[in-house]
């Protein structure tokens, strides 16, 4: 199905001044890294392995200094980051609820903004971030990453193409065996990934949302999530989401009417896209699939690249604003559906807030760790499943 029912394709002037760091036509572009936590120091070393990366900026000073050693660029404050001329893109990777502050600030800077998922924790400041590009006439582009994987992006041109005819169901998980993170919750911490996959592959906002959640002693947010989602199309999709799951999962299963094709990216290459297929009205068959092949490429490495393409030359990023603002919206609904139990519809505005814990809550609904989380190792490759 075509994305375009999410978001228009509208170019962007995005121009460049001279005086961001893009050597003028947009071709040299540099971008300043701000947060190098655990998936921040990813961001540092794809844009350093590129050419690319100006500088560091992290709320610890010593972390900072660690990477600044490493790749002999300079660890900056974020103001002394936006305020040099030769810095013309940032990367955010610093918690949630910091995403909106720091992008608008980058922004309104000048600066073309890539920022971490979520692109904001509230409606109102997801669409504020949109407005902010807009006027300033900078690329905005949200680190929806499973977007530029190559069996997500195999999968979707199979859909196109009906390799399983009209879908009827989509169903994801995402879990981790145990995530120590107090200030938010398995929701936003996974949901953002799938919801994006989903709107992607099916071209249309949920106009139904009802979600539950699990909560472990002593902690503030849930860690496990589930949720349903159903469609103007009639398509359902259900996501589960936990970090407090015996094993890693990390799959996306869409079933259509003359077929199955399953995305899981914690198999190998060779067997992270499988497809089953069987005639219509048929169940799907026994065995282990048709395997895909795809081209073995880091995501990240991709999406990394395609942000300086669009810094460079203005143009809308596959994963733009609107994106960032239709995900947001849907991780809204979940979280009032958890908070009062009763379903939601993402484009039905709420008269008032739930509460500390409900959908305009603070810290609890987060969905990144802070600058200076180091108890989990980052990925050296950057593509054995994704968690972040």
């Amino acid at each position: 199905m075509a994305e375009s029912g999410i978001r228009s394709r509208r170019d962007q002037s995005g121009g460049t001044d001279g005086n961001d760091g893009s050597g003028g036509d947009g071709s040299g572009v540099r971008i300043g890294v701000i947060g190098c936590g655990h998936w921040g120091r990813n961001l540092v070393r794809n844009f350093h392995e590129m050419g690319r990366l100006a500088a560091v900026s992290d709320i610890d000073p010593e972390t900072a200094r660690t990477y600044s050693d490493q790749y002999r660029i300079p660890a900056l404050t974020t103001a002394e980051m936006l305020a040099r001329p030769g810095i013309g893109a940032v990367a955010i990777a610093t918690p949630a609820e910091d995403h909106f502050q720091v992008a608008h600030q980058a922004l309104s800077a000048g600066r073309h903004v890539f920022v971490e998922k979520p692109l904001a924790v509230t409606n109102a400041e997801a669409d504020s971030l949109v407005a902010a590009a807009q006027t300033a006439g900078r690329v905005l582009m949200v680190g929806h990453v499973l977007r530029f994987h190559t069996g997500f992006r195999c999968l979707l041109q199979m859909v196109a193409d009906g390799a399983i005819g009209r879908i009827r169901h989509v169903h994801t998980i995402r879990a981790a065996r145990w995530v120590d993170r107090r200030s938010e919750n398995a929701l936003w911490g996974f949901a953002p990934h799938d919801i994006s996959m989903i709107l992607a592959l099916l071209g249309e906002m949920p106009v139904r949302v009802i979600a539950h959640g699990d909560f472990a002693p002593g902690r503030r947010g849930a860690d496990v999530a589930m949720a349903g989602l159903d469609f103007p199309s009639g398509v359902k999709a259900h996501l589960f989401m936990s970090w407090f799951h015996p094993a890693k999962e990390q799959k996306l299963v869409v079933t259509g009417e003359a077929g199955v094709i399953v995305f899981d990216d914690c198999m190998p290459w060779d067997r992270k896209l499988v497809i089953f297929r069987h005639g219509t009205g048929e169940p799907p068959p026994e065995g282990d699939g048709e395997p895909v092949a795809i081209d073995p490429i880091e995501p990240l490495r991709a999406e990394c690249e395609h942000f300086v393409s669009c810094a460079s030359g203005g143009t809308v990023p596959l994963s733009d604003g609107a994106e960032g603002v239709a995900v947001i919206r849907v991780l809204r609904a979940m979280t009032e559906s958890m908070a009062t139990g009763s379903p939601t519809d993402p484009a039905r505005p709420r008269i008032a807030p739930i509460g500390p814990e409900g959908p305009d809550g603070p810290s609890g609904i987060s969905g990144s760790t802070r600058d200076t989380e180091t108890s989990r190792p980052a990925d050296p490759a950057g593509h054995a499943g994704i968690l972040n």
